[in-house]
């Protein structure tokens, strides 16, 4: 499952500018997380924080990820709904 959200930050901790934050769930595998991370690079995201885990109850790969949109182009012609799409394909 991939989640994604844009806010405007009242309190800044690292940045100022507007950042966006992608949540993934999925089934834990080699990779996991990879390829969103790629995704965030090849359009110019600028990560600022990351953190991920793996449940080993549930085998789950959690991930969170919040990247600055200043400069970051996916967005500018893709929703979140497309990101997804072209994340699974």
């Amino acid at each position: 499952m991939l989640y994604a959200t844009s806010r405007k930050q009242p309190k800044p901790t690292v940045t100022t500018r507007p950042t966006a934050i992608l949540l993934i769930s999925c089934p834990d595998q080699e990779g996991s997380g990879g390829a969103d991370l790629g995704i965030l690079f090849q359009n110019g995201g600028n990560i600022i924080h990351a953190d991920n885990h793996i449940d080993a109850e549930t085998g789950l790969f959690l991930m969170r990820v919040e990247w600055e949109l200043d400069g970051f182009q996916i967005l500018a012609r893709k929703s979140p709904r497309d990101l997804h799409r072209s994340r699974n394909g």
